[in-house]
């Protein structure tokens, strides 16, 4: 009798449905605790306000002293009252080809806010501006900033951006270089020279910081093969940092270690002589 009891209660534990039955029975979305699940089945429950719209957003900036919030989404800025936490007005990016040389898509980080302008970064050619309007409303401000193409062809994919009062600095992705614009003419001014798919700068002091996605190879001074765990090694991440003196173009210093030295073995006749315990080794 106790073993058919043990029995009836295992049925019945296997039988129950567990989280990720329930998960997947799901729908996308707000559920009705007030957690989301994504498309990749990953269910959050972020704290706050949430404030929900269609897309991808991947960068943020406040502006109006606080009061607004513009969201940098897949095809356009969002521009969300803080206060009622609602969006208030879609700003669409023009479709490719179609004025203002826009790509008609975002994808990266770059947005930020400069004496009531916003400047974002579009995800190939350059930096759309948008002003404030009649009724209060953003607009596109003329055609963008682009950014010099690089050498090895195609689209520079600029990411972030950072300003210091009158210049715009443009992360070039592909084109490994940091771009400096001159805010009042929105020519190029400078062109840096940088890591490997930079993707973030920061303005401090006299000096612009740059995250870089990808890494330099090590180089090896030897004149012996390194070994196969070095040869095929890369760099781990880093930043670049420029010097930004005035009126006199930026020059490079790269925050990464020294390079990679490799000894080569000593050859056998120079290495000491083995002596036995208590010996007194020669002069």
């Amino acid at each position: 009798m106790r073993r058919l009891a043990v029995l009836v209660a295992a049925v019945v534990l296997a039988s129950a449905p567990s989280p990720a039955d329930d998960r997947d029975k799901m729908l996308v979305g707000l559920q009705k605790d007030g957690s989301i699940l994504t498309p990749t089945n990953q269910l959050l429950k972020p704290a706050g306000t949430q404030v929900l719209f269609p897309g991808r957003p991947v960068d943020v900036v406040l502006v109006d002293a606080g009061k607004t919030l513009v969201a940098k989404n897949m095809r356009g800025l969002e521009v969300i009252d803080v206060t009622a936490g609602k969006v208030t007005q879609t700003l669409a990016l023009p479709a490719a080809g179609k004025g203002k040389g826009a790509t008609g898509s975002m994808s990266a980080t770059g947005l930020i806010a400069v004496d009531g302008r916003l400047f974002v970064t579009d995800s190939q050619v350059g930096v759309m501006v948008a002003k404030t309007g009649d009724g209060g409303q953003y607009e596109w401000d003329g055609e963008p900033l682009k950014l010099p193409a690089p050498k090895v062809g195609g689209s520079p994919y600029p990411t972030g951006l950072a300003a210091d009062g009158c210049s715009l600095w443009v992360c070039s992705n592909r084109g490994n270089e940091l771009v400096r614009f001159d805010l009042a003419t929105k020519k190029v001014t400078a062109q840096v020279k940088v890591g490997v798919a930079p993707y973030m700068p920061v303005v401090v002091g006299k000096k612009v910081y740059v995250s870089n996605w990808g890494g330099d190879e090590f180089r090896i001074r030897s004149s012996q093969p390194p070994p196969d765990a070095v040869r095929g090694a890369a760099a781990a991440r880093y930043c670049s940092c420029v010097a930004r003196p005035p009126r006199v173009p930026p020059s490079l210093d790269h925050a990464v270690p020294p390079p990679l030295a490799v000894r080569p073995p000593r050859r056998r006749e120079d290495r000491p002589p083995v002596l036995p315990p208590g010996a007194a080794r020669p002069r």
